[in-house]
């Protein structure tokens, strides 16, 4: 009360440490009355593991639709290679006109990479390759170095 006084006839705005004993008690009663303290308890949900966890390595969003495509893509196009080889050099021979003159092979290359993106087999197989490589980082730390394709496969 006294703190009140003093900062009532100075006309200053009360500090947030002239209430702190008001605080601490509200605090104190909340935490008492209405929120019981947890008690944990052996077998509760978030103790638990899932059925079958072990067995199944968590994947992350970023994993599942973006690294493993990636590594997808990049692995049939070295399986159609042939095809990729055919589309390149018909553009490289038809300049301006690659989108008219190299349909066939433009049809043959998507048919081929296509056929491996529906593969659900390709996808499990880049999958584990994925978390060979991932485990291998976790413990280890070092990257493996990618081998990089030149840009016109």
């Amino acid at each position: 009360m006294r703190r009140e006084s003093v900062c009532l006839k100075k006309n200053k705005t009360p500090r947030l440490r002239d209430y702190d004993h008001v605080v601490a008690a509200a605090a104190t009663s909340v935490a008492t009355e209405v929120l019981p303290s947890p008690t944990l308890k052996q077998g509760s949900w978030y103790m638990e593991s899932a059925p079958g966890a072990a067995e199944e390595p968590q994947l992350r969003h970023v994993e599942k639709d973006v690294l493993i495509p990636k590594m997808m893509r990049e692995k049939a196009r070295e399986l159609c290679s042939d095809k990729v080889q055919a589309f390149t050099k018909c553009c490289q021979d038809s300049g301006i006109l690659m989108v008219v003159k190299c349909r066939e092979e433009n049809a043959a290359l998507k048919e081929c990479v296509t056929g491996y993106y529906n593969d659900p087999s390709f996808y499990e197989e880049c999958k584990a390759e994925y978390l060979k490589q991932r485990e291998e980082f976790r413990e280890t730390g070092n990257r493996r170095k990618q081998q990089r394709l030149p840009t016109s496969m």
